[in-house]
């Protein structure tokens, strides 16, 4: 297919880091373009949601109002509604529209330093490092295991840093607790996902997601390598983890398995085209009567207050 990757706003992170997995691809079955009319299908990459959460200026795009059949976006924001059709990293399970949406990984990750995977000891069984910004977090941080490393960040904004030293040190430790762990706990913070789920695959360690609402992406076994714990059964974390503590290092191959194979930058794009194509044919043989994919101009599907994520 033929893409036109673009932004509302001009551009931002998601976008350049679209346009950087599309020159890496290494599936070579679809390819950019320019043009919007030779385009089988636009791309929205946006991080714009804190400023336009209304998303106005994506919705008076000029390529909305002469080609908004094919056109989709990636959205990563932690209260998203459905705007367009296309890659949702947080839409909950209960707002969920599978002819419309696809649950995606982001794009890129907030600490440059996680590379993967990691090799060495793990003396930690668990780790979780991340701001307590949601009742599933506040229970974790007020476990006490002395085989964990439980740190809450609250007090660091990762997404307003104001001293490079600072931030660089953060990003440090948060690797080295990250490499040094059997299984890391990947809860929801403000949104249902979460950076953390990916960058720990990244680097072959065991993920536990703790995230009632999360809509798992398409493509990975995610049982043969993920744990899933309800929020409200965190208390028990300890003891499920001492349990399955003999597969942690298995889990952890093979998330890393799965990542080289669906979110790595390699393979990403090809991923991200292939999620928007499948949304293309399911509209068009649903028929004549909704074979265009809708334009919200009202009311979200799904609305929640703004938060940060962590």
């Amino acid at each position: 297919m033929m893409v036109l990757a673009t932004s509302a706003w001009g551009g931002g992170r998601a976008l350049e880091q679209l346009l950087r997995c599309a020159g890496l691809d290494c599936v070579n079955e679809h390819q950019l373009t320019d043009n919007p009319e030779e385009a089988d299908l636009i791309l929205f990459a946006e991080t714009v949601h804190f400023d336009d959460p209304e998303w106005r200026t994506l919705r008076q795009h000029p390529y909305l109002e002469r080609f908004r059949e094919k056109c989709f976006i990636y959205n990563e924001a932690d209260t998203p509604w459905c705007v367009l059709p296309g890659l949702y990293c947080s839409m909950p399970r209960r707002a969920f529209q599978p002819r419309r949406q696809k649950a995606f990984s982001y794009l890129y990750t907030m600490n440059e330093m996680v590379a993967g995977p990691c090799d060495g000891p793990r003396p930690w069984l668990y780790s979780f490092m991340g701001a307590s910004n949601h009742a599933a977090r506040r229970r974790i941080l007020k476990l006490r295991d002395k085989r964990a490393v439980l740190e809450d960040t609250s007090q660091y904004n990762q997404w307003r840093p104001t001293d490079l030293a600072e931030k660089e040190r953060r990003q440090r430790r948060y690797v080295e607790v990250l490499s040094g762990s059997k299984f890391v706990l990947c809860p929801r913070g403000a949104g249902t996902s979460s950076y953390r789920l990916f960058e720990t695959m990244k680097m072959g360690v065991a993920p536990v997601v703790i995230s009632d609402e999360w809509v798992a992406p398409d493509g990975p076994d995610w049982s043969a390598f993920l744990l899933r714990v309800c929020e409200d059964e965190v208390a028990n974390l300890p003891g499920l983890l001492r349990g399955h503590e003999h597969e942690a290092e298995t889990r952890g191959l093979l998330a890393r398995a799965a990542y080289e194979r669906y979110f790595a930058p390699e393979v990403l794009f090809h991923h991200a085209v292939e999620a928007c194509r499948e949304l293309l044919e399911l509209a068009a043989a649903a028929g004549s009567g909704d074979s265009v994919p809708a334009l919200d101009r009202a009311r979200p599907v799904y609305t929640s207050p703004l938060g940060a994520r962590g």
